[in-house]
């Protein structure tokens, strides 16, 4: 058994882990180390354990460092039910959790090599990436999942427009209401259309993922912006997808693929947009370059069920695995 779990690690984990370091999520100036060196960790530990299965010590250090992952989650829910390192919760919490396993494989000197080891690499990026300030920004930031808008930028834009409202209306006043103010004063011809140029500022604001706004400046140089192609297409960029499986288990796969694609339909047509089908599987949870692998650069590009479900199969299966994880109460 120990020879067994040792060669999943060497064989399956430890190279999976290692392939996924640079799409880390929280600051990567710190998490990339960070996880490179517990990866690295756990692969010496397993070594040991191949070369030596009968050994319980390598055997429970390879556990241990394995459960760092466990010590993530557990310290992850902790701190953000206490409302700690809100700007920073992934980060600290991997950091963190590495600080309270490694000494238990490599001693009382095992923080010291870890920081240290974590430095070494912040400084070495520098010195030969010698990044510009842009992405030293990036480096050093925090990152959450890639979503399509960042979320709090959003929220806090769209709060801000709704009390100013409010308080000239003197009301209640609805989202659909919020967002028609807002497409009038970007509609500076006031004939109800709106191009791609008076939005990009506004995406910008919000920190919507890059390439989906070069694919909505390229998708509205074909057509024109009405404001039912604005609410539906960047007004509610800030919402999660609509997550509801009731019959998750037990479908067959064109079920599955027939299931995402009525939902990705909103008005019927039979087809769906390739820049709505981009919003989507980003707010979904794909990241934003595996998603643009999938589409082609035609972003007047619209796919009929057959297509949706000979060709984006990767996609359509991704898409409806996760609402079946976020329908789990």
């Amino acid at each position: 058994m120990a020879t067994i779990a040792a060669l999943s690690a060497i064989l399956g984990h430890v190279p999976s882990s290692y392939y996924q370091a640079s799409i880390a999520f929280g600051a990567k100036a710190l998490m990339v180390a960070a996880y490179l060196f517990a990866i690295s960790l756990h692969l010496f530990c397993a070594l040991h354990v191949l070369i030596e299965p009968s050994s319980i010590y390598w055997l429970l250090n390879m556990f241990l460092v394995h459960n760092t992952y466990v010590w993530c989650r557990v310290l992850y829910f902790l701190f953000d039910f206490a409302g700690l390192f809100k700007e920073t919760l992934y980060t600290n919490t991997i950091l963190i959790s590495g600080l309270i396993l490694f000494p238990g494989v490599l001693g009382v000197s095992a923080n010291m090599l870890f920081l240290g080891y974590v430095a070494t690499s912040i400084l070495l990026y520098f010195v030969i990436v010698q990044p510009n300030e842009e992405e030293r920004a990036h480096f050093v930031s925090e990152h959450t999942r890639d979503l399509l808008v960042n979320r709090t930028v959003h929220d806090a834009w769209i709060k801000e427009k709704a009390h100013l409202m409010k308080m000239k209306d003197d009301g209640q006043v609805t989202d659909q209401q919020l967002a028609k103010q807002v497409f009038d004063q970007l509609d500076k011809n006031k004939n109800g259309i709106i191009d791609g140029d008076e939005i990009v500022y506004l995406l910008r604001e919000w920190d919507v993922a890059k390439s989906f706004i070069e694919r909505f400046l390229r998708f509205s140089k074909k057509r024109e912006i009405s404001f039912k192609i604005f609410y539906r297409n960047v007004w509610r960029l800030g919402e999660m997808a609509t997550t509801y499986v009731q019959e998750s288990q037990k479908r067959e796969d064109k079920a599955k693929a027939r299931f995402l694609f009525n939902d990705l339909d909103t008005d019927s047509s039979g087809y769906i947009d390739a820049i709505e089908l981009q919003k989507l599987l980003i707010q979904w949870g794909l990241p934003e370059n595996e998603v643009d692998a999938y589409l082609a650069e035609d972003d007047d590009k619209r796919f009929s069920f057959e297509e949706f479900y000979q060709n984006l199969k990767p996609i359509w299966n991704f898409a409806y695995e996760h609402m079946k994880v976020q329908d789990v109460p």
